[in-house]
């Protein structure tokens, strides 16, 4: 009760006062006016009368309803939040080929962020990563484990109807993550499309060689729209850039919680071939009424260009499959290897990984009663998240601008799980619950939603597998550890696996009230609580040592210690819009969010790689808080030539606190950071097609300990427009995106004899006094494109080119820590796409 009494006590005085005015007021029958009547919350906008598979839905104007900023029908104007809205016909009129693209151009976000050597995708909202909650079809798609989320190809934008992205927290109306912002991802159905339409597409450049894309959709309404189907496949495969960086092997031998100290590294000297990646993903619905069934079930293999190294202070090993009578044996690498780019130096393979990546099932009850004052939303889903990789090693980009170049740690080792020393590992996330949401127009002017949600979310044990299972005595042998030994019924010895990742379950709970009150038609007053209870089951101690015949896992006899924990968390919300003048909205808000442990800092591993992460399971939730002002105006409607032009200004200040970091390697509760951002936008559309764009974003962000943060752009400019020639059948497009100064801790240090190791062959040692800072100037990233339009009847023809000045440049790491630990995150080159529609 202190906590909830604490987590009160810093809700604004304005919360208090709209909650018992409108109680006051509500009771006033002069004020008696129902509110027009609702729309399906979540729903899809009815279809246009004469549509057909050939047509595209129009632009979502500002007048249009979105969803995500107050779970139920609002306009952007009079929504409450700072929302834009992206649309599937901007979407493909700009080009955008991920969801980072268009996160890029939405003022306040900072995407094209790789984390942990390729593995994640991540985007900065208002300067913090990993404080966006992303949802799919209102069905959070942030892992567990990790916090992260998938971003890039694997989210297939042919599937994708609208974005809607509100900025701020969130908590109270969509809870966990709503941490900095929101991103409410809507997928297409038979209600805004009906017919057959494919694309195919090919794509070249430095940036993504050799690149192709096919996608097929198909909808169709029977029963007079009762019945509504709809199905989209996606496939793409792509070679990883060429970019040019040098590949160093870091070594980190220190343990948690020890201080920084030596980092030892070793410049490899042998080329690296990245295999063709493949992803592929199958998303549509089908409903009938008002029951509607969602999937999204993705297939991946794709590749990184890192090896599987083997963290080790001697040379390397080659895989020799002629050995051992032909079973394929590990044998000591000739000690030119470190230098001799030619077989069988050369020999390696990468093994594919999955990560941040989904599968999606859900299950939808929507629907209006009484006189449609009521409406009813009810949710059941299960969402399954993939993560496999291989044994991960950190490597410092050194001085990026030379020839790429691999390495030979593990030279020869074959994908997971054949490989015989190499080691993989497997990780099984999920989350599966249900919710149900009402909303209600009141008497006196009221329209409220309530609503709550029970959900589990958790990851099983991770294990280091040295055989894989595949019983060959060729691997044991390779392995023996008498430390590890199981004696088996019929007296043959197999050897252990180790545990590196501990189990770890959260159960969720939460309920929550939300009320709009019009003491007049120009003036709208909100208020919100949320209340949410986490239950958190952990194992520290898990069993050390499992052993496996068959595959399977059978636990071990060292016994565990587990941690059982309960959090309450409140929240609240308030706001005021009001109608100036005309098509002019004032807004002023107050929003809350909060973000829990990531389930890795409370279950980390006991090894990952050469470094420990020990977890730490007394680790409380995240706080956050913004305060926000807007003023919008849609302007010159219909006035020579000009269909409107929207304008929107706005300014937040923005605090976060409890703020988990790593000063030792140990997660703990101890940051904090506040931010104050001032935002632009500007759309200005014409009757005949045209259209041009411009928003603004400045950021001055702090963070109580490091000071100002430097590794995001304090400024950002994005520009672009469009214009239609030749009757429509050309249109050209373009979109500028300037990103501003960065500062990235710890990118490198020049190697000398003076750092040389003599323990290891080739290396060098760094210290932590050799720290040093990279200044990346100004980026412009910039995208041009054509269409042209039936040419050929129901055809179209598409051609862009992505950073078309050919930038080369490496994004700064997500963390501004003074710890060695720099990871190369290069980002792709110039590249084009052309395609080929056809709609039916």
């Amino acid at each position: 009760m202190a906590y909830l009494r604490q987590r009160w006590a810093i809700c604004p005085l304005v919360l208090r006062l709209l909650m018992a005015c409108g109680a006051l007021l509500a009771a006033s029958p002069a004020l008696a006016q129902n509110l027009p009547s609702l729309e399906l919350p979540g729903g899809s906008p009815a279809p246009k009368a004469g549509a057909t598979g050939v047509e595209l839905p129009e632009a979502i104007d500002v007048s249009d309803m979105v969803l995500a900023a107050a779970k139920q029908p609002i306009s952007v104007q009079e929504s409450p939040s700072i929302i834009t809205v992206v649309t599937r016909e901007q979407m493909l009129q700009r080009g955008y080929r991920t969801l980072w693209d268009v996160l890029e151009t939405v003022p306040g976000f900072e995407a094209g962020r790789y984390l942990f050597t390729y593995r994640y995708t991540d985007v900065a909202t208002r300067g913090n990563f990993n404080t966006v909650l992303v949802l799919w079809n209102g069905i959070s798609i942030v892992d567990p484990k990790d916090g992260a989320v998938t971003l890039d190809r694997k989210l297939p934008l042919d599937a994708i109807d609208r974005v809607e992205v509100t900025s701020g927290p969130g908590g109270v109306l969509w809870g966990a993550n709503a941490y900095l912002g929101v991103v409410n991802i809507i997928t297409r159905d038979a209600g805004t499309f009906r017919g057959l339409e494919g694309q195919a597409g090919y794509g070249h450049g430095p940036g993504e060689p050799n690149a192709f894309k096919g996608s097929v959709t198909a909808a169709e309404r029977f029963f007079k729209g009762k019945l509504r189907m709809l199905l989209n496949v996606s496939f793409y495969t792509y070679e990883w850039q060429d970019y040019r960086i040098q590949a160093d092997g870091l070594l980190a031998p220190l343990s948690a919680p020890a201080p920084d100290g030596a980092f030892s590294y070793r410049p490899s000297m042998v080329p690296l071939s990245t295999p063709r990646s493949y992803l592929f993903a199958a998303t549509g619905n089908i409903g009938f009424g008002p029951v509607q069934v969602d999937w999204h079930l993705p297939w991946d293999r794709q590749y990184r260009p890192l090896t599987n190294h083997q963290i080790r202070t001697d040379y390397p090993t080659l895989w020799d499959p002629t050995a051992n009578g032909g079973l394929g044996a590990a044998l000591p690498a000739p000690t030119t290897c470190a230098f001799d780019p030619t077989p069988p130096c050369r020999s390696m393979s990468i093994p594919a990984l999955s990560y941040s990546n989904f599968h999606l099932v859900s299950a939808r009850y929507q629907d209006q009663f009484w006189e449609n004052k009521i409406g009813l939303t009810a949710r059941a889903y299960w969402v399954g998240f993939l993560n496999v990789s291989t044994r991960q090693a950190l490597v410092p980009p050194g001085i990026w601008k030379t020839p790429y170049i691999g390495n030979d740690f593990l030279a020869g080792s074959k994908p997971w799980p054949k490989s015989s020393i190499g080691m993989g590992y497997f990780t099984d996330q999920y989350r599966g619950g249900g919710s149900v949401d009402v909303t209600a127009q009141l008497p006196h002017r009221n329209r409220a939603i309530v609503g709550g949600e029970v959900f589990v979310e958790g990851v099983k044990p991770k294990y280091q597998l040295l055989c894989n299972g595949d019983g060959a005595l060729s691997c044991e042998a390779n392995n023996q550890d008498s430390s590890e030994q199981f004696v088996q019924a019929d007296g043959s010895i197999r050897y252990g696996h180790s545990i590196v990742e501990y189990p770890g379950q959260r159960l969720v709970a939460a309920a929550f009230i939300h009320d709009e009150w019009r003491p007049f038609q120009r003036l709208a007053l909100s208020a919100g609580l949320r209340f949410q209870h986490l239950r958190l089951d952990v194992d520290t101690t898990a069993p050390a040592k499992i052993w496996a015949d068959d595959g399977s896992a059978v636990p071990g006899t060292s016994g565990s210690s587990h941690v059982t924990r309960n959090q309450n968390v409140l929240l609240g919300a308030a706001a005021g819009t009001f109608n100036v003048w005309k098509k002019t909205h004032l807004k002023v808000n107050f929003t809350q969010g909060f973000r829990p442990p990531r389930l890795f800092d409370l279950v980390a591993p006991i090894n990952a790689g050469a470094t420990q992460y020990p977890g730490n399971p007394s680790l409380d939730v995240e706080n956050s808080y913004a305060i926000e002002g807007e003023v919008n105006t849609l302007l010159l409607e219909r006035y020579r030539g000009i269909r409107k032009l929207y304008l929107r200004a706005d300014y937040s200040f923005s605090r976060i606190s409890n703020l988990i970091i790593r000063p030792t390697m140990v997660a703990e509760n101890a940051g904090e950071r506040t931010a104050n951002s001032v935002e632009f936008a500007m759309f200005l559309e014409g009757v005949k097609g045209w259209n041009f764009w411009l928003n603004y974003y400045f950021l001055d962000l702090v963070d109580a300990q490091t000071g100002p943060v430097r590794n995001v752009a304090r400024q950002k400019v994005n520009l672009g427009g469009a214009v239609k020639l030749f009757g429509g059948k050309l249109e050209l497009s373009t979109v500028l995106s300037l990103v501003g100064p960065r500062d990235d801790l710890n990118r490198s240090f020049v190697a000398d004899a003076a750092h040389a190791t003599l323990s290891f062959p080739g290396g060098y040692v760094t210290t932590p006094a050799m720290i040093r800072i990279d200044h990346y100037p100004w980026l412009p990233l910039w995208r041009v494109g054509a269409w042209v339009r039936n040419v050929v009847p129901r055809v179209d023809f598409s051609l862009f080119v992505d950073n078309l000045l050919d930038v080369r440049y490496a994004v700064p790491d997500p963390d501004w820590q003074a710890r060695q630990g720099p990871m190369p995150i290069p980002m792709p080159g110039l590249t084009f796409m052309a395609s080929a529609w056809v709609k039916l």
